[in-house]
């Protein structure tokens, strides 16, 4: 991410001020101490990020901004009071402003610009920063570089997968205690089926209760029926004699209307005709038939439902004999079985407990493999994600790239002399080894390595370590080349490793603007193609 203007207003110790950076090239930022020169990079982690490199407020008064632009992004954030607002755009011309909150307004901001953290460690290097690898602890040193390659993200998978093994460990062992259980209480049931196998085998045969049951059952339904039919037919027959009797009644009406007829009608005062004598008569006659004809049906018809009835009285009387002959003999026949039904009962009641006892045992065995095999899997994962698992390999790996790229640096700014060494393990007086990473140079401190070798050969080390982390951890998280910012990194070197230093910055201008901050007014003379701002 290259940096191209920083406008500040009530920010730190400025009023307000603009800096223009160029694409490419050096940029010497001098002046007296307290006169704002590391405000600039303040400036970018406050306005992109909301964070400060110092750990304190860098607003000045209530009100102030400070405005980023870069190559991908110009932000501006302002301050009002206590209250804080952040604004962007893009180079396509689309403008963020307005967001609910500061935090989802920073949360779309990140993805653009990136991660603070990236940042800091690749693009900025200050007077503290630049021997906190050399003069770090083994173990130190190697958390250091877990944090600039990003390799905390293998903490937080191995602390998940952790606690997932340790569930998975639970759960299993669980299932093996609840499989014991399963086991003894299997060893139980079987016992008693044996038991009542054995129990069942003693008692002799006897009648088959149920047959005689299910006989008693169907003469049951027969004499049901044979009632119902009785029913049935002494409704038929008073529907015949309802129907005789209305037939009689019927023809008694006209019988009467027929002998009242006179010389006119009592009801519309015509006179009565022959004719209407013989209709009369007719119907009357009709009438009559009919009642005759459905009386004989229905005498006829209860002929024949009286023979079924005495036939059902019979069946029925035949049934209920039986029904009882029967009964006695069912309560023989249970009396002599209930040894037999008991013991068949607890037999089924047995197999049954075992056939149940061994579905759960086998869902428990499944589900205690199921467990096994996760922690299994999780063990492996742990191993992988571990100390000595794949992060051991990627430090390895990088290791070897510092250390090449290091040794690179230190040929062009110290020389031939000076060698240094990465090994991602130190060794114990035990004769272990620890899991760290030990740092040793050659050429320098007559034989004492780092601790003994002079002020300027220890800065040209750290130098060298310095541009290969940030390489390396530019490469680590795809970070592309962008603005370096060196916070008073060369003011402790001396004339020839000033002029070292200088030829190596040359050449990462070539390609990116490179900040460097001093309160050394003499590095303009050595630096006399760079960017001045005097402050």
């Amino acid at each position: 991410m290259d940096v191209r203007e920083i406008r500040l207003k009530n920010f730190m110790v400025h009023d307000d001020r603009t800096f223009t950076l160029p694409s490419a090239g050096v940029v010497l930022v001098t002046g007296p101490n307290g006169s704002g020169k590391s405000s600039l990079i303040e400036a970018v982690a406050t306005c992109l990020w909301g964070k400060t490199l110092r750990g304190t407020l860098p607003w000045r008064d209530e009100a102030g901004e400070v405005s980023v632009a870069t190559d991908i992004v110009e932000v501006l954030r302002t301050r009002k009071g206590r209250k804080t607002q952040l604004a962007f755009s893009l180079p396509d011309g689309e403008f963020h402003e307005k967001f609910d909150t500061m935090t989802k307004a920073q949360e779309a901001l990140d993805p653009i610009v990136g991660a603070f953290k990236v940042w800091q460690r690749t693009q900025v290097f200050s007077s503290q920063d630049v021997a906190h690898f050399t003069l770090a602890t083994d173990g130190e040193r190697k958390r250091l570089l877990e944090s600039i390659l990003g390799l905390e993200q293998f903490d937080e998978a191995l602390g998940y997968c952790r606690t997932d093994f340790r569930t998975a460990t639970k759960g299993s062992d669980a299932k093996q205690r609840e499989l014991a259980v399963l086991e003894e209480r299997r060893y139980q049931i079987e016992q008693a089926v044996l038991q009542a196998r054995e129990t069942l085998a003693d008692v002799a045969e006897v009648v088959n209760a149920t047959e005689l049951e299910s006989k008693i059952a169907r003469l049951r339904k027969a004499g049901i029926k044979c009632t119902e039919e009785i029913r049935a037919c002494n409704k038929h027959l008073a529907e015949c004699e309802r129907v005789g009797d209305e037939a009689d009644a019927q023809a008694s009406v006209y019988e009467r209307a027929f002998a009242k007829l006179g010389a006119e009608c009592p009801t519309c005062l015509r006179p009565v005709t022959d004719q209407d004598r013989v209709t009369v008569r007719g119907k009357v006659t009709v009438l009559r038939e009919n009642a005759t004809e459905s009386r004989a049906a229905v005498e006829d018809k209860l002929v024949t439902m009286r023979e079924n009835l005495d036939e059902l009285r019979g069946e029925l009387e035949t049934t209920r004999g039986r029904r009882e002959e029967l009964s006695r003999s069912l309560a023989v026949a249970k009396t002599k079985s209930a040894n037999r039904a008991s013991a068949e009962r607890g037999l089924r009641k047995a197999e049954t407990t075992l056939t149940e006892a061994e579905e759960a045992l086998n869902a428990a065995t499944v589900t205690a493999a199921t467990f096994a095999a996760e922690a299994a899997e999780l063990e492996a994962c742990e191993r992988v994600l571990g100390l000595k698992g794949v992060r051991s390999h990627v430090l390895g790996e990088a290791l070897s790239g510092i250390e090449a790229v290091a040794n690179g640096w230190l040929a062009r700014i110290a020389g031939s002399g000076l060698q240094l060494s990465l090994k991602p393990y130190g060794e114990k007086k035990s004769g272990g080894v620890r899991d760290s990473i030990s740092l040793e140079v050659t050429g320098a401190g007559g034989g004492y390595g780092y601790q003994g070798a002079s002020g300027g050969e220890r800065r040209r080390i750290d130098v060298a370590l310095l541009f290969a982390l940030a390489e390396i951890a530019g490469a680590a998280h795809g970070q592309k080349r962008g603005t370096l910012f060196f916070d008073e990194v060369l003011d402790s070197l001396d004339t020839a490793g000033v002029g070292a230093v200088v030829e190596a910055l040359d050449e990462l201008a070539s390609a990116r603007a490179v900040v460097v901050i001093s309160h050394n007014e003499d590095l303009a003379d050595r630096l006399a193609g760079a960017t001045r701002i005097q402050l």
